[in-house]
């Protein structure tokens, strides 16, 4: 009708070719994506891979002193470390039994040449003391009872430091949690909302083009925000799951 200025016509040509082009380069990213994913699985990279559409959603019904529990009973780092503790406090039983002097226990029967029965019976009884290598048994002792005591402040810095990993990952997750529910039911539909206010506005010649292309690109990146953010949950998600060592039931439903 004449009503448009040819230089929103411009406008919208290249908002298309810049679209076009930022679609392009996502679909290379997705490829070269999905084909890091085939290799680590072992997998052909030119194989095609099932993507899920749906957000999932993650909950648990574990609190964070649970967490913690459940973090120093099965986090295998721990488990290693406590068996290399366990094994500390092993070896400095032995080194001290070490010093225990071996006893010997000796019964003979003597029978004279000639005869057809025993005349005598030997008894013996004795220790062996180390008495040589007392000093070496006894440095032994202190270098295991070292070790034992490296092993238990490793343990107990191991501890602190998962107790610290399941508060840093649970916070991230309950942040990254609330970001994609305030997009889900704020941000994103009041941003729809304005988008269709603006094209009922520009259709009746209220707005320009300009302010329809402005409420179309901030649509776009508030919902490539929310896609960062459910990113983002799961990462911290899995992360909670790898400092506690079991499976959280995280599976999407």
């Amino acid at each position: 009708t004449g009503k448009t200025p040819y230089h929103e016509v411009l406008k919208a040509h290249t908002e298309f070719a810049t679209i076009t082009n930022e679609i392009a380069k996502h679909y290379q990213q997705r490829d070269t994506a999905l084909a890091k994913l085939n290799a680590l699985l072992g997998r052909d990279a030119r194989e095609t891979l099932s993507l899920a559409v749906a957000v999932p959603e993650r909950e648990f019904s574990f609190t964070r002193d649970e967490l913690m529990k459940l973090a120093l009973k099965n986090k295998p780092e721990l488990q290693a470390m406590r068996y290399g503790f366990e094994a500390a406090k092993t070896d400095v039983k032995r080194a001290w039994l070490d010093l225990v002097p071996d006893g010997q226990v000796r019964l003979e029967a003597r029978q004279f040449h000639g005869e057809g029965r025993i005349r005598e019976y030997d008894q013996f009884f004795g220790f062996e003391v180390p008495v040589l290598s007392l000093l070496g048994r006894v440095g032994q002792i202190k270098e295991k009872r070292a070790e034992k005591r490296a092993a238990g402040g490793a343990l107990e810095n191991m501890r602190n430091m998962t107790l610290f990993e399941v508060q840093e990952a649970l916070a991230e997750f309950e942040s990254s949690d609330r970001t994609v529910r305030l997009y889900e039911s704020n941000v994103i539909p009041q941003a729809e909302s304005a988008l269709e206010s603006a094209l009922s506005s520009y259709e009746t010649g209220k707005v320009g083009f300009s302010d329809v292309m402005e409420n179309q690109k901030a649509v776009t990146e508030f919902r490539h925000h929310y896609f960062e953010a459910i990113v983002m949950r799961e990462q911290s998600f899995a992360e909670l799951e790898r400092v506690v060592g079991i499976d959280l039931g995280g599976t999407p439903q």
